[in-house]
C-alpha cells in the first residue's frame, strides 16, 4: 500500500497529512459527470475565446458608455475575478479585445480594493469568485447563464442610451 501523500508545513518543515488540512483549503472532489461536462463545454469555450482573440481594437481607445456599463455591472454585481472564458464572453458581447477586457478588470481591482467575494463552485466543479448578490440571484452560474446575463444587460444599456421612447 502506498504511503499517504504529505504536505510540508511552512513553519517548521515537518510533514502534514493531506487529511489534516482544513476543509476550506481542500479542493472538492471532481466527479466523473463534472469531468465529462467540462470536456463537453471545452469546444464552445475555445470558440468564444477564438472569437474574442480575433477582435481588433485600438489599444489605448477608451471604452464607450455602453461598454463601460456592461463592464461595471459584471465587476460590481457578478465578479471582480472573472475566469478567462467569462472575459472572452464579455469581450465578444461588447466588441473589445480579450486583452483590453482582461486589463480593465485587473486595473479596476487595483483601483477598488473593496467589495466582498465568495469562493463558489459551479456545476463543473470549477472554483469561481462571485459577489454575494450574484449568489442570491442564482446559485448555478454557468457559462451560458453568464452569457445571457451579459447579453441582456448589454441590450438594456443600448436601449437606454440610443433609443428615445
Amino acid at each position: 500500500m502506498s504511503p499517504t501523500p504529505t504536505l510540508v508545513d511552512r513553519s517548521d518543515g515537518s510533514p502534514v497529512s493531506w487529511k489534516a488540512r482544513k476543509a476550506c483549503h481542500r479542493s472538492p472532489k471532481v466527479t466523473e459527470a463534472q469531468k465529462c461536462a467540462r470536456v463537453a463545454k471545452e469546444p464552445r469555450r475555445k470558440e468564444v475565446l477564438a472569437r474574442a482573440l480575433r477582435i481588433k481594437t485600438v489599444e489605448n481607445s477608451p471604452v464607450n458608455e455602453q461598454q463601460y456599463r456592461v463592464l461595471r455591472m459584471v465587476y460590481d454585481e457578478i465578479t471582480k475575478y472573472p475566469k478567462d472564458n467569462w472575459i472572452a464572453i464579455v469581450a465578444v458581447v461588447i466588441h473589445r479585445s480579450f486583452a483590453q477586457v482582461k486589463h480593465w478588470f485587473s486595473n479596476e481591482r487595483q483601483k477598488n480594493k473593496s467589495g466582498e467575494t465568495i469562493d463558489w463552485h459551479n456545476e463543473l466543479g470549477e472554483k469561481i469568485r462571485v459577489r454575494p448578490m450574484a449568489i442570491e440571484l442564482c446559485e448555478q452560474w454557468s457559462d451560458e447563464f453568464f452569457e445571457h446575463v451579459v447579453m441582456v444587460y448589454n441590450f438594456k444599456s443600448f436601449k437606454l442610451l440610443h433609443w428615445v421612447e
